[in-house]
């Protein structure tokens, strides 16, 4: 079987399962309510995130022919995020704590690791935003 699969998936199985067995021992090692709302803290906020992208797009370029819809836009989404807000506002201050720490951990290494990939890939310059919009409108257009 391991030969008929490709490096990809073999690496999407050996992330998964660490992420598994780490996931088991931090389940079995903390408390039930502060694995829950450590779950509840990290999922909301990510749900919230996920309706603000179906929104923006939907304002910015709203001409665009999409592939999927969400049946009931704008108010679907905003439900999403107002809901979605308000659940996190029982969470105790703990958790958004640790939420905290995990966001400065994840940026400082987005940041860390993004800023060596941008020199290694334009040495000693910037990009302009517009330009990639348009280079990413043809290449749109090209597909259809």
């Amino acid at each position: 079987m391991v030969r008929t699969l490709g490096l990809t998936q073999l690496t999407m199985i050996a992330v998964g399962a660490v992420i598994g067995i780490v996931s088991a021992v931090l389940a079995g090692a903390l408390p039930l309510n502060a694995v829950a709302e450590l779950t509840n803290i990290g999922v909301l906020p990510a749900f919230m995130v996920v309706c603000a992208s179906v929104l923006i797009p939907r304002c910015r370029k709203p001409h665009l022919k999409r592939a999927l819809r969400c049946p009931g836009t704008p108010v679907v989404p905003v439900l999403g995020m107002v809901f979605s807000g308000w659940l996190m506002s029982f969470l105790r201050w703990e958790t958004w704590v640790r939420l905290g720490a995990w966001l400065v951990a994840g940026l400082v290494i987005y940041g860390a690791y993004g800023y060596r990939r941008t020199r290694q890939v334009m040495p000693g310059g910037s990009v302009d935003l517009d330009t990639l919009d348009d280079l990413a409108d043809t290449e749109e257009a090209l597909r259809t």
